[in-house]
Parts: structure tokens; sequence; C-alpha cells
């Protein structure tokens, strides 16, 4: 094609004008070698054809017209001489150049070094090219940087002593040890163990010497009650690995030990040195002696201390004229005043002054109550008010009333009471009326005496209930040997008209007292002390003249007991007794025997049984 052109440009020299034209308006602007090389020449050829490359998009101008397809095109030329040149335009446009996408990955921190540009951050980067025919081609890079790969931290302790295999190494040094290992994606893997190595085990011995009072002692949260040597290991916090030994040295001592003294000096003696104390008052005094090289109690020194003073006392007493007043082994019965120097068991004077009084005694007797009780209670009771100075009291009995008393009884002296309330013990006195003189005493001399009536009914034991509607006074033969003649009947201390037989007949109501006016043959007459009816209870003993060993038996209406007593008083059998018939045997021995039924209510029946 060149040497076409370079003909026609030489055959033509008028067409130098049109390509020199062609230049300045841009036709052929692509095909820069072409127009070039036709401003260089003065010289032009004839060419009759134009062969024209594009890339694709470009646009061919050429005699005014705007080429964008490949194809072949024709224009004609008149030269200036007439002549035509037919120019044939040959063009071809490239195919478009596919955009080319590079996928590119690079790990954190990394570089990617494209077309002399350098990327480290994940995007899409776009870059223009020329391919060899000149043209454009787009190249776009999508760079991905993979996120930054964490640190991998192992938190390791150990034991002092040992050692941790980690990756091929043995490692026995606390420490921090990184490894950088190769991900899945090609990036480091940084692994860092941190290793700890615990300290060496510390062992803490405590000794402490205790008494054993302060038993238990606690340690460390623990109760020991015995002396020895005691271990606690601690750990450290969330870990077997031993920290501390703690070692416990116990000493218990005995303790408690006491040792008391009683000492009693005189006053001259003071001070007294005791232990390391100088005492000059008597009082109780302690010492503790001491474990050596500690503060624990081994035994404990109590002195009780008395301090005998010497003393100069005055003692004042009184008495009555006819008094001696015994001081000191002395009797003294004069008015005055006395002293004597006596020594204590400790040797001690004390020089001591009586001062003595003698007052003549006067006894006034404000009244004397008359006693009015039931026979055999046992005691006479009197109520006495005196002034003056008694010191004892005494019943004397008139000598025809001595015989009213059992054998052995006697007149007897008791203490004045401070009360007035005189109790003197007279077991069996029989009913009667007595006049006794009431005698006071007072240093062995009477000084007084009063008349004293006596009067003492007849026991309720001399009254019997036999049923619910029955009451019979006993004969001699069951009553004491009293023996009466005449009957009068009284309810809660009134009056029964007509009731004057030796028994009483009629429904008695419950819980009533009865009582009677009884005379004896001799003609007197004293009421007997009351019996409270009770709902009856029947009771049969029989027989009650048997011989020794004879069955007995005993009818009951409810359960009691029997007890047995011979003349003496003494208990000689005991029976538990039940509702209906009870069978037993008499005594072995033969005599009298008082036979004494307790029911369950508590009423008493008793019974004279005669064993031959």
């Amino acid at each position: 094609m060149k040497k076409r052109l370079l003909l026609i440009l030489l055959l033509c020299p008028c067409l130098v004008s049109f390509f020199t034209d062609a230049k300045a308006f841009g036709v052929w602007e692509n095909d820069s070698a072409l127009v070039s090389y036709l401003v260089e020449h003065e010289h032009f050829t004839y060419y009759d054809t134009i062969d024209i490359t594009l890339c694709a998009g470009e646009t061919f101008v050429w005699d005014g017209q705007n080429y964008t397809q490949s194809g072949v095109y024709t224009n004609t030329y008149i030269a200036a001489d007439g002549s035509d040149s037919i120019v044939t335009l040959n063009l071809n446009i490239l195919p478009d150049v596919p955009i080319v996408t590079i996928d590119a990955t690079i790990c954190h921190g990394g570089v990617f070094v494209w077309h002399g540009v350098s990327y480290d951050t994940t995007g899409s980067y776009t870059t223009i090219l020329t391919n060899v025919n000149g043209c454009d081609s787009v190249v776009i890079l999508n760079l991905l940087v993979l996120p930054e790969v964490p640190t991998t931290i192992i938190d390791t302790i150990l034991c002092y002593g040992s050692s941790l295999e980690w990756r091929g190494l043995s490692y026995d040094v606390s420490g921090t040890y990184p490894t950088t290992l190769t991900n899945i994606d090609g990036c480091d893997s940084i692994i860092m163990l941190d290793l700890t190595i615990l300290p060496d085990v510390m062992t803490e011995k405590e000794s402490y010497i205790i008494g054993n009072n302060q038993l238990p002692y606690t340690w460390r949260g623990t109760d020991y009650s015995t002396a020895g040597q005691y271990t606690l290991v601690e750990q450290y916090a969330n870990t077997l690995c031993d920290s501390v030994i703690h070692v416990l040295d116990l000493t218990v001592l005995t303790t408690g030990a006491i040792v008391e003294t009683d000492t009693t000096i005189c006053e001259a003696a003071l001070p007294y040195l005791w232990h390391d104390q100088s005492l000059t008052t008597d009082g109780q005094y302690t010492h503790v002696e001491k474990y050596i090289g500690t503060d624990i109690d081994s035994v404990q020194h109590i002195l009780n201390l008395i301090v005998m003073p010497t003393t100069y006392a005055t003692e004042e007493a009184t008495i009555i004229n006819g008094e001696t007043y015994w001081w000191n082994g002395i009797g003294y019965d004069r008015a005055g005043e006395y002293k004597d120097t006596l020594q204590n068991i400790n040797g001690c004077d004390s020089i001591i002054t009586l001062l003595l009084n003698v007052l003549d005694n006067t006894i006034i007797v404000n009244s004397v109550q008359p006693v009015v009780q039931c026979a055999d209670e046992g005691v006479v009771e009197i109520t006495i008010d005196v002034e003056g100075r008694v010191d004892s009291l005494g019943l004397q009995f008139a000598p025809d009333s001595l015989t009213l008393l059992y054998s052995g009884l006697h007149d007897t002296i008791v203490p004045m009471p401070m009360d007035g309330h005189l109790l003197i013990p007279f077991p069996h006195i029989r009913a009667g009326v007595y006049d006794v003189t009431l005698v006071g005493y007072f240093c062995r001399n009477v000084v007084f005496s009063q008349q004293v009536e006596l009067t003492y009914f007849y026991p309720s034991t001399v009254l019997e209930q036999r049923w619910d509607d029955v009451i019979c006074v006993l004969t001699s033969g069951y009553n004491g040997g009293y023996d009466f003649v005449a009957f009068q009947w009284y309810k809660d201390g009134q009056e029964l008209l007509g009731e004057n037989r030796s028994y009483l007949s009629q429904p008695l109501e419950m819980g009533s007292e009865y009582s009677a006016l009884l005379t004896e043959i001799n003609g007197t007459q004293l009421m007997t002390c009351p019996i409270i009816a009770v709902e009856h209870a029947d009771v049969m003993l029989y027989p009650t003249f048997v011989d020794r060993m004879q069955q007995m038996c005993c009818h009951l209406s409810m359960d009691a007991q029997i007890y047995l007593y011979d003349t003496m008083g003494k208990l000689c059998m005991e029976i538990p007794l039940y509702q209906g018939e009870n069978y037993f045997h008499a005594p072995h021995t033969a005599g009298i025997y008082m036979a004494k039924i307790i029911l369950l209510t508590g009423e008493e029946r008793n019974v004279k049984l005669l064993v031959m």
C-alpha cells in the first residue's frame, strides 16, 4: 500500500495538497504513520487504495463522512487536468476487547502489587492497558483482604517442679511463648502460650502453748481438743497446687489446780507476807502460779486470812432477879461491871467488859383459852397471852384426874412458844373434863400458875355408820371402854328431836356432820366429835372368833385394803381386797387383833378379831 501511495503522489503532485488538507482536517487521523509520511514528502504518487484499521468504538472521517463499521468505501477525485482519481478505502473496525477480571486474596497486613501500584484494602480497582493492536484493554482487580487472625492465648498454670510438653518442646519456666502457624487461607495464625509456674510450697509453722481450760482450740476454722502436731495444706486458688503447708504445734498444759488455805493470825502479826504480797487486812487473797515462760495458770493459791484484832469490847446483859448470868465460866447474879481477858485459839488477847443489869420480873397473864377438843388426838392445845419473862410451861393434873389417864403419863414441861400457842403431846387422853394447872417457869422458878379446864369430847370412833340410814353408838367392847346410858343425836350441830336411842335411823344426808350427846353411868355428859356421813359400803368380815390359820371371808361392795394389827400396834398382815368375796387365813399366832379395813372411798372400818 505504501508503494502505491508513493507512486500516486509522484505521478500526481496535485494530490499533495489534498492529503495535506486531509491531515489538517483529521482525515486518517487514526493512521498517524500515513499522514506523517504524506506531510513530510513533497512529491506524491498515485494512490488508489487506502487500508485503515480502527479500534472498536473509533470513527474514521473521510471526505467529510464518518465511518464506524468495517467495510470498503470508494471516492472519485477530479484532478486539475480533468483526469479522475479513484481511491478505495478498506476500513477494518476491530472487535471489542473483553474486560478482564482478576480476583486476588491477600492476608491481613499484606500488600498486592499490580502494574506498579500497591493495594492493601479490600475493593475493586480498574486499569486501562493498550493491546498489540494499539486498542484500550480494561482490566478489573477484585481484591479481598482477609480479616486479621486473632492471636490464641493459652493460659496454663503448673505446680512447682512441673513442665509442659507443647508442640514438641518442653517448658518449665514461667513466660510467654508465641508460635506462628499457617491457617487454611495460608495466613499466619499466632498461638501464644502464657505459662505460669507457681512458686515452691512454703511451710509455715505455728507453735502455741495453751491451758486445758482453753480447749477446744480453734485454728484456721478447725477445733482441736488435744495436744499434738496438726497440718493444714493451703492450695492456690482454682488449682490443685499446694501453696502453703501450715503446721500447728499445739501444747496443752493442765490448769485449774486450786490450793485453798485458811489462816488466822493476830492483829499484831501484820503485815502478813504471803508469796509476793504484803497483807494488812483480813480477806481472801489469790496468787496464781504460771508455767515457766508462759502466761498460763498452773496453780491457783487461795488464802482465807482472818485477822484477830486485840479488842476492848463491852457486853451488856440484863437478867431478872433470881437469875444467874454465866459469863466466861463464872456465874453473876448481881448488877455491876466485870472485866475479863480472853485468849482465842490463835493466842490473841481480847479484853471484854460485862455490864450486868438485874431487874425484877413481873408476870401478867392476860388470858388462857380453855381447851375443847376430841379425845385421843394426841396433843393438848392451849393458847396463852403472857407479859413478862417466861422460859417454859407445864401442865399439872389434879390427883383425881390422873386416874383417868393411861399408865405412864406424867406432868410435862415444854418451852414457852413465841406465839403463845402451846402444843403438849399427850397420847390416849380419855374423854372428860379436866381441871389442870398451867404453870409458868423462869430460871426454874415458878413465876405464875393458872387454872385451865380441858374438855375432851368422845372421839368419833365411838360412832359408826352402818348403812346409808343408820349411825350407831358402839358398845363398851368396841368404843374403847365407855359405857353409855342415855343418847341425844345432832345433825350439823342442831338437835334432832326424838332421836334418843343408841342409834340414829333415818336417811342420812351425805357430807353432813352427825354427833351425839352421851351420858355415862356416872352421870357425865359429853358430846362426841362428829362423823361425816358417806355413801355406805357393805363390809362384812366373818368369822371374828376363829382358830389359828382358819379360813376367813370378807365381803365388800367395793375394793379395799385390810390391815391387821396386834395389841402392841404391830402390823401383822396387809391384804388387798376386791369387790365381792375375799378369802384369806387368820394369823398363825393366837391373840387379839384389830382389823382395819380402808375402803376405796377412804372410809375406815375397824373390826376386832379373836384368834384361839
